[in-house]
């Protein structure tokens, strides 16, 4: 049963926090690919990097969750409830037994900032750049009139398309 507690508590968290740092990882590597074409792309040394550091990362992130999941049971008259709950440690604010958790807010704020708007922001600016770097890009060769008309009606129907698919 303690597996499970475990389990449940340290498996969600590993896998959202990997894939949002993996993906961030992501837009950045493939903005740095369409801003600087001729760099290259990133070295092994820094994949294998990457790759550690966000399971490092998720694997730290959901440790506190093995600290304060605890095993809870109730015996009623014909049977024993079991489940898995969050304990937090309590800290009682006044006289009249008002308490607050200031471990469990500080650790979703935490969560929140560092892996939903950081990484929202983070991937809105890069593929937004890539998009308005392609957008005006021209096409290469000695600029044929024509093969700009046809790049230039393909645009517009690829917009009309997209423009379509939003309002559906």
């Amino acid at each position: 049963m303690f597996f499970l507690i475990l389990f449940t508590s340290l498996h969600p968290v590993v896998a959202v926090v990997s894939s949002v740092i993996t993906l961030t990882s992501l837009s950045i590597e493939r903005l740095l690919i369409v801003m600087f074409p001729m760099k290259g792309r990133l070295s092994r040394n820094m994949l294998t990097f990457l790759v550690v550091f966000s399971w490092v990362a998720a694997l730290g992130t959901s440790a506190p969750n093995l600290k304060v999941r605890k095993k809870l049971e109730i015996q009623w008259r014909n049977r024993k409830d079991v489940w898995c709950d969050e304990i937090w440690p309590r800290f009682y604010t006044d006289t009249k037994c008002n308490s607050d958790q200031p471990g469990r807010k500080s650790y979703y704020v935490f969560l929140s900032i560092f892996m939903y708007f950081i990484p929202i922001v983070i991937m809105v600016v890069a593929y937004g750049l890539i998009g308005f770097k392609l957008f005006r890009r021209r096409i290469p060769g000695n600029g044929i009139n024509h093969v700009n008309c046809v790049h230039g009606n393909a645009r517009r129907k690829v917009q009309l398309l997209v423009h379509r698919k939003r309002i559906l």
